[in-house]
């Protein structure tokens, strides 16, 4: 079987061995569980003619043990540090006995199943390599993979191809978003959520709305401000929100024409062609234009973008996440579109839980909380916590209180966070019924009706209070919504239990309402009668 393989593009002829040495120190200590290190890095030069590793999650090593390339080459190891065992002396740095070494594999492709079933990683110039580490249950047409690249694996025995392994798998990102100012460094906030320190900005500023393809590698290390991962071996170009619109009006019409030729056939100086590229491959091609002229014979106007807010985590936000999209997209992604032109902002919202995140307003106001404008922080703010307080007055209410404020009202606290749930029936222990707030009805323990259902009035209710021979041996006057709570055959509004004799259907008589006698099978015996006058057979 033919293999392609990636050793040509990747130079792997260029490789050599350098043999670090480093001098040992060994404290003692009590046992410590050794580390197991797997990850990619740099080689650089270190003090004591050592030479160390720091790996892409930050981490510095003097390596003891053969390394391929040379110094501030990209490579991959896997070896163990055992605490307390230190080089480069007198600095003291952690040692790092390499276990495998070899080249740094950072590439996204489709993971697909191959030869017998092995998992492999297509990429984009159809080249693949096998993958040791994969539930090969599960494939998946965008994903990144990091390991050591291994040009004569067994993975796949016994056909011997380029294999990654020790590998991580992780996402590939692949979408617009808008750069932005970090700390001493300017970052990618992508649409989709996330912001992410890009290895390669183009010619892009801060402000600039950009495609960005690359590979996302959640644990790198930087100097700017926390993000969610880097996007690296990145290719990035201008984004463009309504394909085919060249002059920018929001139309795709025929004075749109002239600038797709002119991207066509090569574009002036300072020409933006991403809405040229309506198949979205990242070139402006001669494929490009059936759909260009489709989008003509449309005449479909361009869908307006706004604030869309999202549900990105699991955390105490239903909507913690602000980004531009078009409410088509926004609506279909399942969040809430804040209109047409709107933009995403940043201040302190303090949700009922006296809990504070930034966010933007509308998705504060929309996950129930309240902003406290523009400008506004966490660290400058303190959020009471607020909740459901029930009145203790005869008209029992519910209102959402601070703690204090329901103290003041004359109420009890129900609890940060709780919400009133809307006046409804309910039936107290004592039959009663009382139209109050459903969480209060609980708490004064009640048993509350279905929602909007209101009390219906007092009537005669038959029940069921023991094991005899009438199935309805109680009548009680109470409410329809309780007396149906509980079972019961409610006989009308206004009505009243009455007592006379009744004749079981099984024979024998027992004195109860007439009506409970006639909802259990039995005969009534009539007004004023009793078990001692009426013979019942």
């Amino acid at each position: 079987m033919q293999f392609n393989t990636i050793i040509a593009r990747r130079g792997a002829a260029a490789l050599f061995f350098t043999t670090a040495t480093v001098m040992l120190v060994t404290s003692p200590s009590i046992a410590q569980p050794i580390l197991l290190i797997e990850d990619c890095g740099t080689i650089s030069p270190g003090p004591q003619s050592c030479i160390l590793f720091t790996t892409d999650a930050g981490a510095t090593f003097a390596v003891s043990g053969e390394i391929p390339g040379g110094l501030f080459d990209r490579v991959w190891i896997t070896g163990t540090s055992t605490p307390g065992n230190v080089g480069c002396f007198p600095v003291e740095i952690p040692v790092l006995d390499v276990i495998t070494a070899g080249e740094c594999f950072n590439e996204c492709g489709a993971l697909q199943p191959g030869p017998q079933g092995c998992p492999i990683l297509s990429l984009d110039n159809g080249e693949f390599v096998f993958l040791e580490n994969v539930d090969i249950t599960v494939f998946d047409p965008n994903v990144w993979v990091k390991g050591c690249l291994n040009p004569q694996s067994l993975i796949c025995a016994p056909f011997t191809a380029p294999g990654v392994e020790d590998n991580r798998i992780g996402a590939c990102f692949e979408g617009c978003g808008t750069l932005i100012q970090g700390v001493e460094c300017v970052l990618f906030e992508a649409d989709a959520g996330g912001t992410y320190l890009v290895a390669n900005r183009g010619p892009f500023g801060v402000g600039d709305r950009v495609f960005v393809r690359g590979c996302v590698d959640p644990l790198c290390v930087s100097f700017c401000s926390p993000t969610n991962g880097c996007i690296i071996d990145n290719l990035i170009r201008a984004c463009c929100d309504c394909p085919g619109d060249m002059n920018g009006d929001g139309v795709r019409a025929g004075n749109d024409i002239a600038g797709f030729v002119r991207c066509l056939v090569g574009p002036v100086p300072g020409e933006v062609c991403a809405c040229a590229d309506i198949d979205g491959d990242g070139a402006v091609t001669p494929a490009d234009i059936p759909p260009f002229v489709q989008l003509l014979l449309d005449n479909a106007p361009c869908e307006p973008v706004g604030a869309c807010c999202q549900d990105i985590d699991d955390g105490p936000l239903a909507f913690d996440h602000c980004e531009i999209a078009t409410e088509t997209a926004c609506v279909a992604g399942g969040g809430v579109f804040q209109g047409a032109g709107s933009e995403c902002g940043l201040e302190a919202c303090c949700l009922s839980t006296g809990y504070c995140q930034e966010t933007d307003p509308g998705c504060c106001v929309a996950s129930g909380g309240q902003p406290l404008g523009p400008g506004s922080t966490c660290a400058d703010t303190a959020c009471d916590a607020v909740g459901a307080c029930c009145s203790l007055t005869a008209n029992i209410t519910c209102h959402e209180f601070t703690p204090a404020e329901c103290e003041s009202f004359g109420g009890f606290f129900l609890g940060a966070g709780t919400v009133c749930g809307g006046h409804r029936a309910c039936c107290m222990p004592d039959d009663s019924c009382l139209f109050i707030d459903v969480v209060c009805c609980v708490e004064i323990g009640g048993t509350p009706s279905a929602p909007n259902v209101e009390c219906l009035g007092d009537g005669a209710c038959c029940l069921d209070f023991d094991d005899g021979p009438l199935q309805y041996d109680t009548c009680r006057v109470i409410d329809r919504i309780c007396c149906e709570q509980q079972g019961g055959v409610y006989q009308g509004l206004g009505t009243q239990c009455t007592v006379e004799a009744c004749c079981l259907p099984a024979g024998g008589c027992q004195e109860t309402d007439p009506q409970c006698c006639a909802a259990s099978g039995g005969s009534p015996g009539g007004p004023g009668s009793t078990c001692t006058s009426v013979p019942c057979f």
